[in-house]
């Protein structure tokens, strides 16, 4: 449910973002877009901290060495000891 979330925030932010490309202008829409931001942001933190990165190039050292260790989802289908084996 929180991933779901997450991609609907930024999906309605990449919308909001191109109506403000049209209407700079409009303080309520830009208002609206840096809340939608802020949410996502905020999820985005909750969700790595649970679960781990979402991304590769956003995150911290420690999260990129999270990201590297632990298996690929195509990985977690093989045998693993072959796996490690090859490296």
């Amino acid at each position: 449910m929180l991933l779901k979330k997450i991609m609907e925030l930024d999906f309605m932010s990449i919308d909001l973002q191109l109506y403000l490309d049209t209407h700079p202008n409009d303080i309520r829409v830009l208002k609206k877009y840096n809340e939608v931001v802020e949410e996502s942001n905020m999820l985005k933190k909750e969700y790595e901290k649970e679960f781990g990165p979402l991304v590769s190039f956003r995150n911290t050292q420690d999260a990129a060495e999270k990201w590297s260790d632990e298996p690929w989802p195509s990985q977690r289908r093989m045998n693993l000891r072959i796996f490690k084996e090859m490296r």
